[in-house]
């Protein structure tokens, strides 16, 4: 996969912040209230524990 392609077009100043507005912007339905969390720090994390630990 090539990163520019996928995560490029959104914003972000680094490759983390790009890949949480790619989460927002195509997993919000999924993410319900929880996309909120992005904006937390260690939000992705956050969201990484509760939907894994499901």
């Amino acid at each position: 996969m090539n990163f520019d392609t996928k995560f490029g077009k959104f914003s972000g100043n680094n490759a983390r912040e790009k890949m949480i507005s790619y989460i927002k912007a195509n997993y919000q339905g999924i993410l319900g209230q929880d996309v909120a969390l992005l904006d937390e720090e260690e939000g992705l994390d956050k969201i990484r524990r509760k939907y894994f630990h499901r």
